[in-house]
């Protein structure tokens, strides 16, 4: 039932709608339009960034390519420095032995020989004379003898040099292979050089330095020395091995250079010194291979980017859809709520932000029922105290106004029949003018009760203290009415609201307290006004009391928040009854 009244709400709203003529909002954009704009000028600088971050992708991609290209060549200089440091250490160390520095050919060290047993790696160990005479050759072709140093400019350096010296690649007639000299100075004990230790190794012992596991198809690793011969490179080592790649030492590569390698391939080049001996490793990757990688990343990020922007556009429309529709569903219902139908609720779903607005419209829709529904009730309660106030004034009227006119027409109708004495008249209309006299000050008393004119006159304690001596006589109850003060006059429609709530208070004392006193009391301080009326009765129940409507609660409360204040109700059996008002900015 509740669905077929929303429906029929919503149809007529929609009519409503339709009948009226277009405002200034109709003729603007809606919101559903404005998010798809809103997505399609978003989707501008997108682009941008996403061509921007495209272009930085394959930088990095191209960088990080020259990045693994010159880690390699750092990586394998690295291990072969490492490695001929730690065989200087050896031969130095080699160098201090006794034997050694003695250079006798009939004494050599057998350490010497045991270092060849030992490391299979070494081609040949043996001493040199400052003067280039080999001793204690130990090599599978041994042949003692003198060397020239001039003839071998490996031995002339080594001889020369003052350390650790590391020579070119050279064929070793003794090897017949190709080789490297490593030696180390000998000196006499007053430090002079007196020769050196040399020990031989192969080409060969480099290569497990140099294998690059991992790398992509075309890449290269090659060790060159001084002189750009090659003494090792990863691809068709057999052929370039011993052979001289440049014409002299090979150039210094600044990070990375594009160059055509021996074998005609074009490829993305670093290089490595090796500040031991001065050679170098130079490392490369096909340029195809690095261009490749930046396409593919180029490749990879306008898929991904382009995925992302579809997604962004129909999540675009699909939320411009969902707000379109509930913005659109929230319309028609506000519509209806002005009409007058506020038991319509909005469904409170869709965005944050269009919950809660459906929320707090509900709050507002609830808020409206409740105002409407305690109107209702002020209307009704102010219009059965309206009624009662016209029964008491009606009741006043009929039993004490009623009673001396219905005698005061007895009597006047005596008068006129003309019965009776003279002094019997004279009685009669007497008694007439006595039931007048009284009349008028029932009637006084009754327009006292409705307006007091002490109340306007003298004010709110003055009024309050003359009620309270006519209550006082009238009931034996006594009232003390006090103030804490200067006496300043109030409002009058706070002392009207006030004085009325005084008179009920003290009319439920006298009917159901059964109280033997009663005090009053006006406090005011900074534009706050308490008043209270307080009793020593038996007490009552306050829930009951202001659920069942009894005893001018309801209309005490009404008549407190008229005037801007709150009425507070306290009550036991041992203490009685007290009835708190309290305004502020009175």
């Amino acid at each position: 039932m509740n669905a077929g009244r929303a429906v029929g709400l919503s149809d007529g709203a929609e009519r409503a709608g339709e009948r009226s003529a277009p405002g200034p909002l109709q003729s603007r954009v809606s919101i559903r339009t404005a998010l798809v704009l809103m997505a399609v000028i978003m989707m501008l600088p997108l682009l941008a960034m996403v061509g921007f971050v495209i272009y930085r992708g394959a930088q990095e991609a191209g960088a990080l390519a020259r990045m693994a290209v010159v880690d390699a060549a750092h990586t394998r200089a690295q291990a072969i420095e490492n490695q001929l440091r730690q065989l200087g250490d050896y031969l130095g160390a080699i160098a201090e032995r006794p034997l050694v520095r003695a250079l006798d050919p009939a004494r050599c060290d057998p350490l010497l020989e045991q270092l060849r047993d030992l490391d299979r790696r070494l081609a040949s160990v043996g001493l040199r004379t400052r003067a280039g005479n080999s001793l204690c050759l130990r090599s599978p072709a041994a042949r003692a003898g003198v060397v020239d140093p001039g003839d071998a400019p490996w031995l002339r350096e080594a001889l020369g040099a003052g350390g650790f010296h590391v020579s070119n690649a050279f064929f070793g007639k003794i090897t017949q292979d190709w080789v490297v000299a490593l030696s180390a100075p000998v000196r006499d004990d007053s430090g002079r050089r007196t020769g050196a230790v040399v020990i031989t190794v192969s080409l060969q012992v480099f290569e497990p330095l140099m294998v690059s596991g991992g790398a992509v198809e075309g890449a290269v690793l090659a060790l060159v020395d001084r002189s750009g011969t090659v003494l090792y490179r990863s691809l068709d080592n057999a052929r370039w091995r011993g052979r001289k790649a440049f014409d002299d030492r090979m150039p210094q590569i600044e990070r990375t250079r594009a160059a055509e390698g021996l074998d005609g391939v074009e490829r993305i080049y670093a290089s490595a010194d090796i500040p031991a001996a001065g050679w170098r490793v130079l490392a490369g990757q096909p340029a195809a291979v690095v261009s490749g990688s930046v396409r593919r990343q180029i490749l990879e990020s306008v898929l991904v980017w382009g995925l992302l922007a579809v997604l962004a556009c129909a999540l675009a429309l699909a939320a411009a859809r969902s707000i379109g529709s509930r913005i659109e569903r929230l319309r028609v219902l506000v519509r209806a709520a002005g009409g007058g139908h506020t038991e319509v609720p909005i469904p409170a779903g869709g965005p944050a932000e269009i919950a809660e607005l459906a929320q707090e419209f509900n709050r507002m829709l609830a808020a409206r029922r409740r105002s409407e529904e305690e109107l209702r009730g002020m209307a009704q309660r102010l219009v059965t105290l309206q009624d009662k106030e016209r029964r008491d004034i009606a009741r006043e009227l009929h039993d004490r106004v009623g009673q001396n006119l219905a005698a005061l027409s007895i009597n006047l109708a005596r008068l006129a029949g003309g019965r009776g004495a003279g002094a019997e008249r004279r009685a009669h209309i007497a008694e007439c003018a006595s039931l007048v006299e009284q009349t008028g000050l029932i009637v006084q008393d009754v327009l006292t009760e409705l307006k007091p004119p002490m109340l306007a006159n003298y004010g709110l304690l003055d009024a309050l203290r003359f009620h309270a001596r006519d209550f006082s006589r009238r009931t034996g109850i006594e009232v003390a009415v006090a103030e804490g003060d200067d006496g300043a006059r109030l409002p009058l429609d706070v002392e009207m609201a006030l004085f009325r709530i005084a008179q009920a208070a003290l009319n439920n004392t006298a009917q159901h307290a059964r109280a033997k006193g009663v005090r009053v009391l006006l406090e005011r301080a900074k534009g706050r006004v308490k008043f209270e009326v307080r009793d020593d009765g038996v007490g009552f129940d306050v829930e009951r009391a202001l659920a069942s409507g009894r005893l001018g609660l309801t209309a005490m409360r009404e008549r407190a928040e008229a005037i801007g204040g709150s009425l507070r109700i306290e009550s036991s059996a041992e203490s009685g009854a007290r009835i708190i008002v309290e305004v502020e900015n009175a």
